[in-house]
């Protein structure tokens, strides 16, 4: 578990995000819009976040190699970590690696004396969805997200 400077996660950002890693996002599925669509929002999402100083990257490495990653925003004044972004980056083993995307925040949390973790999780990401569940979490709030294409009259 690694959590790099900004230079490093520029890289990171660029060279490991691809249009196969995001396959539940909305954008992604979309037959209007594509997965190039859902790559560019995913690495224009990473690096805004790189901006805020509460925001915490923690890159999972596996003999050295980049794996995986998650974001997280940390909130100092409740005690609590809002998992914001994960992934896995293509052409890696994934066995394992996605419960170390959650074993990684709740780790950080658990010696930074955070009290919580919450995370966001598309509602058509089941494998995403059993794993959380696996590990004691529970759907506090479904959000739907509704979009128009065309024009609009």
């Amino acid at each position: 578990l690694v959590n790099h400077d900004g230079m490093e996660w520029d890289k990171i950002i660029n060279d490991g995000i691809t249009s196969e890693m995001f396959v539940s996002d909305r954008m992604y599925l979309d037959p209007v819009l594509n997965k190039k669509i859902s790559e560019i929002r995913y690495k224009n999402w990473s690096i805004d976040l790189r901006e805020d100083k509460n925001s915490l990257f923690l890159l999972i490495e596996k003999s050295e190699k980049p794996v995986g990653f998650t974001i997280v925003r940390k909130y100092e004044e409740k005690k609590y970590l809002d998992g914001l972004i994960g992934g896995i980056f293509p052409n890696t083993n994934c066995v394992g690696i996605g419960a170390e995307l959650i074993i990684a925040p709740l780790t950080f949390a658990h010696r930074s004396g955070y009290k919580s973790f919450l995370a966001h999780i598309s509602g058509n990401n089941f494998p995403v969805l059993k794993l959380y569940s696996q590990f004691g979490f529970e759907c506090e709030d479904e959000i739907y997200v509704m979009r128009k294409t065309g024009e609009l009259k």
